[in-house]
């Protein structure tokens, strides 16, 4: 819904997501507010390595609560 600089805040909001994906890196801190501010759940990323990846993936299956295998 847009570029990660750009994104359209309206269009996010309209598609009532039960959570929006946002990197730290790449998302802009007021983005996020907002969609905090609409009552919309985000969880930043901000993977920098192989081991960053990893535990990003384990922490977003515990969000979800998707076992581990």
């Amino acid at each position: 819904m847009g570029g990660t600089k750009t994104p359209d805040l309206d269009a996010i909001q309209a598609l009532e997501p039960d959570l929006v994906l946002a990197c730290r890196e790449e998302n802009r801190r007021e983005d996020i507010e907002a969609l905090e501010d609409n009552g919309i759940a985000v969880h930043l990323i901000d993977p920098r390595d192989l081991d960053g990846v990893r535990d990003f993936l384990a922490g977003l299956g515990a969000l979800l609560a998707w076992p581990r295998t």
